[in-house]
């Protein structure tokens, strides 16, 4: 519901708390033509699998040669849908790619907590293009707060434009005798929960699904050689 309202989103939902399946029906309902959607190298089929699912959406999942995946990108354009792509096909092939008019989703977004290293300037300067910006994490500051400005940059650039910037503003930090800067605590702790609060929907797995059991078991059969 709130989703559709904001012009860019984090969802941080905890893992498996259905975050695909809400972000694909959520770019169905808003009427994305052309979506991109960067992921860990391993869950580019995974991804293709639950477009398939879930939506009624041409899948292009870019994989193979340069020319190879130039033909895909082609093909996308002129056909529409949704692109899944790995970051590190993302970084290689960033001026291949342009998502001007487009709904650009990240997933497992917690990535962009470093935000100076190639992968994050490429999701940085593609999202500056795309018409809609969802970041997905269940994870979203693995452990230090400040660690979410590259989420935020990513969503919303303009307000937050830069790292210092942010800093000054939500954290006492100490300068270190290497001449950096390391987060001390919080100062407006509350306004930043407000930011959060709104451009965000965190969902904890026993708020979503009740009936979940706190451990799952899951019995999965391989086969055996001789050894």
């Amino acid at each position: 519901g709130s989703l559709s309202f904001l012009p860019h989103a984090a969802i941080l939902n905890e893992q498996r708390t259905g975050k695909t399946p809400v972000t694909l029906k959520l770019l169905e309902a808003e009427g994305h033509e052309k979506i991109i959607i960067i992921c860990p190298a391993s869950l580019v089929l995974n991804w293709k699998k639950e477009i398939e699912t879930w939506t009624s959406f041409d899948v292009y999942a870019v994989n193979g040669t340069k020319a190879k995946r130039l033909k895909t990108y082609k093909e996308w354009e002129s056909n529409k849908g949704c692109l899944v792509l790995s970051k590190d096909t993302a970084k290689a092939d960033s001026d291949l790619i342009s998502a001007k008019g487009c709904a650009l989703v990240v997933d497992e977004a917690h990535f962009l907590r470093n935000y100076r290293t190639a992968q994050s300037k490429t999701v940085f300067q593609l999202g500056k293009h795309a018409k809609k910006r969802l970041a997905l994490t269940g994870t979203p500051a693995v452990n230090k707060g400040d660690n979410l400005y590259g989420i935020l940059h990513f969503l919303y650039p303009n307000r937050f434009s830069s790292y210092y910037a942010f800093l000054d503003r939500y954290f006492t930090t100490w300068e270190t005798p290497w001449g950096g800067r390391e987060v001390k605590g919080y100062k407006r702790k509350e306004e930043l929960q407000e930011i959060l609060d709104l451009i965000s929907v965190q969902r904890k797995r026993s708020e979503v699904m009740q009936w979940l059991p706190p451990k799952q078991y899951q019995t999965i059969e391989v086969e055996m050689d001789a050894k």
